[in-house]
């Protein structure tokens, strides 16, 4: 009853065209399709299993495809329960064309590369419940298991009767638009430079169902409104980064090189972020009930009373500010490299000099007696990078 399956299908088909135009032009022209399909699906998905007329156990979910068994964890015991059945899609479209050509003492590139990102998540937070025994009641946790007195309960439900209970749908969405021009130029038999540069266009992220909702500081509400796709952030149309690099033999030949280099890189946002924002209400509300010792009032036989808790609580949000950006990072390095009669190289002077890319922290409130953004929120997360 508790097994499980777990379904994957890759699948990846790329075509490359390369043209030889003369002896000093070349093109690369490529396509790619990337999809992958994964998922758990336990036993009792798409059963006419039912947890209330079953196992007696009333307030959570009744969908055939969600159903299953309450995770019952039970101290000093091995515990049970089926798993909520998720599926993971992701899927990368790209276009990417470079052409390659040389004149005098250059060689140069110039090339765009595009590609259409979508990512699908479909999965189920404590839509089954999970009940946690650990002796708090009685001093025994299995005999607090027979007795029915959980030290913690989870369950989820939905705020709007258009989303199944405990389901977190996200269809995220976005393009990345990149391009980029180099140089290397043989200035003299003893000194090369190599110069580039590239700008990254990224699309801000959006939700094509509109169940992935963001928290506007300035208006204290979620948007957008169930069901509606729109832009989770600004757009950003200023990445650019500049490439600089040389390469100088100082006393001609190959037996002492210095090598010198700087350059700014972008990094494109984890969509991790954005996948947590589904849990923003109404879309998952979502209640962890601690029971006090001795007085265990939510217990599995009348778990649906956890539904009137999230009156009495302000919900947890998360979002991004409207300026999301791409984190960045600049790099230099110096290096001297001498090569000795021998045949090895050593390299006499390195260093390296980075900046970090900008970090996901939390967002800081300033001071004074009210530190909460909105007074319907009780806790409230901001990835700002």
């Amino acid at each position: 009853i508790f097994s499980q399956s777990q379904p994957r299908h890759p699948q990846n088909v790329v075509a490359t065209y390369t043209r030889t135009i003369s002896a000093t032009k070349l093109n690369e022209f490529s396509l790619s399709y990337n999809r992958d399909i994964f998922g758990t699906v336990d036993a009792i998905s798409g059963s006419s299993f039912n947890i209330a007329r079953d196992l007696l156990i009333p307030g959570l979910t009744n969908d055939p495809y969600a159903t299953g068994v309450p995770s019952i964890g039970i101290s000093g015991m091995t515990g049970f329960g089926t798993t909520a059945p998720n599926t993971i899609w992701d899927e990368n479209r790209r276009a990417a064309d470079t052409f390659s050509f040389a004149r005098d003492s250059h060689s140069m590139r110039a090339g765009v590369d595009f590609q259409h990102v979508l990512t699908r998540r479909q999965t189920f937070q404590f839509v089954d419940g999970t009940f946690t025994f650990t002796g708090s009641q009685s001093g025994s946790s299995f005999a607090d298991f027979l007795l029915d007195w959980p030290n913690q309960l989870q369950e989820s439900f939905a705020g709007d009767p258009r989303i199944r209970p405990g389901e977190q749908f996200r269809r995220l969405f976005g393009w990345r638009l990149h391009s980029f021009f180099t140089d290397d130029w043989k200035v003299t038999p003893k000194l090369t430079i190599s110069m580039g540069l590239r700008w990254e266009m990224n699309s801000p992220v959006r939700d094509t169902r509109g169940l992935t909702p963001n928290f506007d500081f300035s208006t204290q509400q979620l948007y957008p409104a169930l069901f509606h796709s729109q832009y989770l952030y600004n757009w950003d149309y200023h990445d650019f980064a500049p490439r600089f690099g040389l390469a100088y033999r100082p006393f001609g030949g190959d037996k002492t090189v210095v090598r010198a280099s700087y350059g700014v890189f972008y990094n494109v946002n984890m969509w991790n972020n954005f996948q947590v924002m589904d849990v923003n209400p109404p879309f998952l509300i979502s209640i962890n009930q601690l029971n006090t010792p001795g007085n265990p009032v939510v217990t599995m036989a009348n778990a649906n009373q956890t539904a009137t808790l999230s009156g009495t609580t302000k919900p947890e949000v998360l979002g991004v500010p409207q300026d999301y950006g791409l984190a960045n990072s600049q790099q230099w390095t110096l290096t001297v490299q001498r090569k000795y009669a021998a045949g090895g190289r050593l390299r006499g002077v390195e260093i390296h000099a980075f900046r970090p890319a900008r970090r996901i922290q939390p967002h800081q409130c300033p001071g004074g007696a009210n530190r909460a953004p909105a007074a319907t929120v009780g806790r409230y997360r901001v990835h700002q990078y």
